[in-house]
């Protein structure tokens, strides 16, 4: 029987602005808890997606994480609701920091450290995600 993914992550493309990035989809429960964790790095025109339910105040933790993010938090419409420069790898689980929004979201964007100055972007920014070029 199978209880998880096979691990294989939709990509999809989206647009802030002017700017493009490819996301990969964490669309179920193992690839929400798994992130991008025990990866070495992530390209800057590169990020994961998360997507919920309903617009919550979501905690997201840096456990076996290589590198810092920068997380984008958005509302229902896809609008910037609040951002998190620089989240840090977690030391250990007994020195882990949760990270979250100070307005519900019901999509997050994680992207490489640095990504949200680098790239102008704003809370208020809205997100064009383009799921029907959703790939495998």
């Amino acid at each position: 029987m199978k209880l998880f993914s096979d691990n294989k992550y939709k990509h999809a493309p989206a647009k802030i602005g002017k700017l493009r990035i490819e996301l990969e989809i964490a669309d179920d429960s193992y690839k929400k808890a798994k992130g991008l964790m025990y990866r070495s790095r992530l390209r800057k025109d590169k990020g994961m997606l998360f997507i919920f339910a309903a617009e919550r105040r979501y905690s997201f933790w840096m456990l076996n994480m290589q590198f810092g993010i920068d997380i984008l938090w958005l509302d229902r419409n896809m609008r910037i609701v609040d951002i998190t420069r620089g989240a840090l790898p977690a030391k250990s689980i007994f020195n882990s920091r949760n990270y979250s929004p100070s307005k519900p979201a019901m999509y997050v964007i994680e992207t490489c450290s640095g990504f949200a100055d680098e790239s102008g972007i704003k809370p208020g920014n809205k997100i064009s995600l383009e799921l029907e070029k959703a790939t495998l």
